[in-house]
């Protein structure tokens, strides 16, 4: 039913947002927000190829926005650091 869809999204964003918080600190933001954004699209069926791939831009593009553009840090990985 709807109510139970609508249940099952709030859920499953909660549940990002959860992981976000707790995983940014330690794996980086975009890592962390590729992950949620990708989630995100796949549970309101996107096909997984489009989100990957919108995932991943839209993480680079704020990373950039953000790190040097407004020179406002964001969370960082070493395993990602030629972004900065």
């Amino acid at each position: 039913t709807k109510l139970r869809e609508t249940k099952r999204l709030i859920l499953v964003a909660l549940v990002l947002v959860v992981f976000y918080i707790v995983a940014a600190p330690s794996i980086g933001f975009v890592p962390a927000s590729l992950v949620v954004m990708a989630v995100l699209m796949m549970t309101l069926k996107t096909k997984p190829l489009t989100a990957v791939a919108v995932s991943v831009l839209a993480c680079v593009v704020i990373q950039q926005a953000f790190g040097r553009l407004l020179l406002v840090p964001l969370p960082r990985s070493e395993f990602l650091g030629f972004l900065w």
